[in-house]
């Protein structure tokens, strides 16, 4: 990304409405002559070149796409759906959250399970504690819920980063924000990346405060949501910052290869 478009970035980012998926968007559709766009396409390994054009293609609500766009090539066509992750000093970011029973209804968990979840994100409370630290359920049901997620954390990963809409995320555009003492950083990584980094394994979390009060599968913190609108969601966390200095490391390793 040139200058100019640094700037202009730079300038809308500070205005509340602007999207940064509107500007990766437009990057990609103005390719020939935006250096971003040129860049991240040729960071995805596409032949700038055999490009006849780039179309926007709709999204749906309830998928994780931010950007879709479908490139056409002369014997071929390719759709990019894209997630975009723009993240400064806050070291955990949302990637997924939803009430209990949607996660039931897809990964199929026994009732036992279900029930110890929404007693730690407080959707079954006793009326005077809104939720559990994730080491007041009772042992049998922290051995139920981190058994259980074991057996599906590979199905848990590829949920949040791919979706489970029909528009399956191939591609992740992560941003980190210019800093007084580090420029800006833009990079594209394919989403298999992002899996094979976040699978790890299953456990609690250490103590902080005194409790327990989270258990992660690999490198995805799980805990209560919390503030509003819908504080019993069961929210999943990662820290974009730890994978895009992992992408970063990754391909200097190829280079030096």
């Amino acid at each position: 990304m040139d200058a100019n478009e640094r700037k202009i970035l730079g300038s809308e980012t500070a205005k509340s409405g602007f999207e940064f998926e509107k500007f990766v968007e437009n990057s990609l559709l103005n390719f020939r002559n935006n250096s971003l766009g040129k860049d991240l396409l040729i960071e995805t390994g596409t032949n700038l070149e055999n490009i006849i054009d780039i179309e926007k293609l709709p999204k749906k609500n309830n998928e994780k796409s931010d950007v879709r766009v479908l490139i056409k090539f002369k014997n071929n066509d390719v759709i990019f759906n894209i997630s975009c992750k723009s993240y400064g000093d806050a070291s955990f970011n949302q990637i997924d959250k939803r009430p209990v029973n949607k996660y039931a209804e897809i990964f199929n968990f026994p009732d036992v399970v279900t029930e110890a979840l929404k007693k730690f994100t407080g959707e079954i409370n006793d009326g005077v504690n809104k939720r559990k630290y994730f080491d007041q359920l009772l042992k049998e049901e922290r051995k139920h819920i981190l058994e259980y997620f074991k057996k599906i954390s590979k199905e848990i990963i590829e949920l949040l980063f791919i979706g489970n809409g029909s528009n399956k995320i191939n591609w992740v555009v992560l941003r980190k924000k210019e800093t007084p003492n580090e420029k800006e950083k833009i990079n594209i990584l394919p989403v298999s990346f992002c899996i094979d980094w976040a699978n790890g394994e299953v456990r609690e979390s250490k103590i902080h405060r005194g409790h327990i009060s989270t258990f992660s599968v690999g490198k995805i913190k799980i805990q209560r949501k919390g503030g509003t609108p819908d504080p019993n969601s069961l929210q999943f966390k990662f820290s974009p910052g730890d994978l895009h200095e992992a992408y970063l490391e990754f391909m200097e390793s190829k280079i030096d290869s």
